[in-house]
């Protein structure tokens, strides 16, 4: 099916009286009035009810009809929704072969009539073939990212607490992952007002320099290990 969208006369007139391919007009109904949710006609349900003063401002109309286009044909691979607060978005990734790429194009929405527009996957196993490999690409593209953060972390982190970035990721590798971010607050102290803790950090650095054992801590002393605190 593609995708399939309300849009204006013009854009779908070739030239006077000759349709665009794909697109097409589905009569309305001139003899039906439809009132606005704000129009007092619309509150009574007055069927049929004639447009008259009271309607001026309403956004009321007599059936109209409505011009549609089919776009992105075999080039649709998903459909999905976005459910906000009050109103739904209603999305498709689509495959662009204008910019070569994919993106998501939003092809109908709660927030205003849209209700004659639609959206079917149809894209064949090419196109498929083409997004997953795209999709593998940004993913890799994203883990090279994270790791580049993360060395650049790193080495922030190290420079705060005076440690040698290698040393340093030596000291995070061998650190329980709930635990790292205590043992980073607990190198930054200048000024202990607790010997425990002083004595703590002092033997992680005295095992960044001997590395005796496999860790810097024991057991006990990791439970022990709290944040911001001196």
């Amino acid at each position: 099916m593609s995708v399939i969208m309300m849009t204006h006369l013009e854009n779908i007139m070739l030239k006077p009286g000759v349709l665009k391919e794909n697109c097409w007009i589905e009569h309305g109904n001139p003899n039906r009035v439809y009132h606005g949710f704000d129009c007092p006609h619309y509150n009574k349900r007055v069927a049929g009810h004639e447009i008259d003063e009271q309607c001026l401002g309403n956004r009321c109309s007599y059936g109209a009809p409505l011009f549609m286009h089919r776009i992105f044909i075999d080039r649709v691979l998903e459909v999905f929704e976005r459910n906000g607060y009050d109103d739904s978005d209603f999305y498709a990734v689509v495959f662009d072969e204008d910019n070569c790429g994919f993106h998501q194009f939003e092809y109908a929405t709660t927030r205003m009539w849209s209700y004659s527009n639609c959206a079917r996957a149809d894209a064949p196993q090419c196109v498929i073939d083409l997004y997953r490999a795209y999709l593998d690409g940004k993913a890799r593209r994203a883990l090279i990212t994270q790791e580049k953060e993360r060395e650049i972390e790193e080495r922030k982190n190290a420079e705060a607490v005076g440690i040698p970035a290698r040393e340093f990721k030596e000291l995070m590798e061998v650190t329980p992952r709930d635990k790292r971010n205590a043992v980073l607050e607990l190198l930054k102290v200048k000024n202990f007002r607790s010997k425990f803790r002083e004595s703590l950090a002092n033997q992680i650095r005295n095992w960044l320099k001997e590395k005796k054992h496999d860790s810097p801590l024991s057991t006990r002393q990791w439970q022990a290990l709290r944040e911001f605190r001196r």
